[in-house]
C-alpha cells in the first residue's frame, strides 16, 4: 500500500506509513465509503424508477375502470321507482258522500233498525251505516253454504251422496222439501240447491247436520272473518227462539263474504264459482235488484215477518263494474222496507254501475 504523503510502499493492511507516519486506513475508508454511497444511490434510483412505473400502470388502470364503470345502482333504483310511481294509476275512491245521501233518502229513512254496507270492487273505501249484529233470517244460509263447499273442497263431504228424508226433517216456512214424503232420496247437491234457490228451511237443516252442526257453521264464519255472525239455532226452531237464541249477522260480515266469494277468495276458485252459480239462480229479486235491469245479480234475501225482518245481500255487476250492497232491516213495516231497498238498489246502480 503506497503512502499518499511520502510515496513509500507499506505492507497491505498497514494503518500508518512506516516512513512518515501518515494514516493510511482513513483514506481507504473514505474511498470505500464513497464507493458504497454511489452504489446505494444507484439502487435507490432504480427503486424510485420502478415505483414510478408501477404508479403509472395503476393510474392507467383506474382511468380505464372509471371509463367503463356503470351508473350507481342507487341512481338506477331511484329512476325505476320514480317511473313505477309515475306509471301506476291511482285507485279511484268510492263516492261515499253520494252513497250516504242515497242511503239516507231511502233505506235509512224508513222506520226500524236499518244497516247498510256498500263497496265497489276495484275502488278504495266502503260505506257502512249502523253496523251491528241483527237477525240474519235466511241470510244465515250463505254461511251454511260456505261451510258445505269448504268441507267439499277438503274432501270431508260428497255432494253426490244421496240423502233419505225422514219425518223429523220436516219444518215449516219456505221451501219445497217439506212436501216430500219420508223415505224420498235426494242427492245432497240438490239439497244445497233447494237451500239457496228456494231458501228451503228443510234443506238448510239437513245441510247443517251434514257438516257437523251449528259449531261447524260458526267455525266457518270465524275462518271467513265474520266476527258478528253466530248460528244459534236451526231454521224454524221456535223453542230455541223463544229461549232467546237466534241467528245473527251484520252488513259488514255479509259484505265480506260476498266480496271474497266474487273475488274467488272464499274457498277456492272452483268452489266459489259453484256458489256464485247458486246465487245467480236465486228466485227472490223483489228488494235491492228489483228495478235494476242492466246488471247480473247474485243475491240472498232473508225474511222474518214476526220481527219485521227484510234483508238482502247482493252482488250486482255489469261492464262498468261490480258492487256489493247489503241491507239488514228489522222492526219496521214490510212494504216500506221492501220499497226503500228497491229504490236504493236502482239509484245505487245508476251511481256506481253506469
Amino acid at each position: 500500500m503506497q503512502c499518499p504523503q511520502c510515496g513509500a510502499q507499506n505492507p497491505a493492511g498497514t494503518v500508518y506509513c512506516r516512513n512518515c507516519g501518515t494514516e493510511l486506513v482513513t483514506r481507504r475508508s473514505h474511498a470505500q465509503t464513497a464507493k458504497w454511497r454511489w452504489w446505494w444511490l444507484g439502487l435507490l434510483g432504480m427503486v424510485v424508477v420502478a415505483a414510478g412505473i408501477a404508479w403509472g400502470v395503476w393510474q392507467h388502470g383506474q382511468h380505464l375502470q372509471l371509463a367503463v364503470k356503470p351508473a350507481p345502482a342507487v341512481s338506477r333504483t331511484s329512476q325505476s321507482q320514480r317511473a313505477s310511481v309515475a306509471s301506476t294509476p291511482k285507485t279511484p275512491a268510492l263516492p261515499t258522500t253520494q252513497v250516504k245521501t242515497l242511503a239516507q233518502a231511502t233505506v235509512l229513512a224508513v222506520a226500524g233498525t236499518n244497516s247498510v254496507y256498500v263497496a265497489k270492487l276495484g275502488t278504495s273505501g266502503e260505506f257502512v251505516a249502523n253496523n251491528a249484529p241483527q237477525r240474519a233470517a235466511s241470510d244465515i244460509k250463505l254461511f251454511i253454504m260456505a261451510t258445505v263447499f269448504h268441507q267439499v273442497a277438503a274432501g270431508k263431504l260428497d255432494l253426490a251422496k244421496n240423502y233419505t228424508m225422514t219425518a223429523a226433517d220436516k219444518v215449516g216456512g219456505s221451501g219445497v222439501m217439506q212436501g216430500f214424503a219420508p223415505g224420498t232420496t235426494v242427492p245432497l247437491r240438490q239439497v244445497v240447491q233447494y237451500m239457496m234457490d228456494d231458501s228451503d228451511n228443510v234443506a238448510s237443516n239437513i245441510m247443517v247436520a251434514q257438516v257437523g252442526g251449528l259449531a261447524a257453521v260458526n267455525a266457518e264464519s270465524k275462518r271467513i272473518g265474520a266476527t258478528d255472525t253466530v248460528m244459534a239455532r236451526k231454521l224454524m226452531d221456535t223453542q230455541a227462539l223463544a229461549a232467546g237464541h237466534d241467528n245473527l249477522t251484520s252488513v259488514k260480515d255479509l259484505g265480506l263474504l260476498l266480496t271474497k266469494l266474487y273475488q274467488h277468495r272464499l274457498v277456492s276458485p272452483e268452489a266459489d264459482e259453484q256458489m256464485l252459480a247458486l246465487l245467480a239462480q236465486n228466485k227472490n229479486h223483489t228488494k235491492l235488484p228489483a228495478q235494476v235491469t242492466d246488471a247480473k245479480v247474485y243475491n240472498k234475501t232473508g225474511e222474518f215477518g214476526d220481527y219485521g225482518v227484510q234483508n238482502d245481500a247482493a252482488i250486482m255487476t255489469n261492464a262498468h263494474g261490480t258492487m256489493v250492497v247489503v241491507v239488514l232491516a228489522q222492526g219496521g213495516a214490510e212494504q216500506a222496507q221492501i220499497q226503500a231497498q228497491s229504490n236504493f238498489g236502482v239509484k245505487l246502480a245508476a251511481l256506481l254501475l253506469a
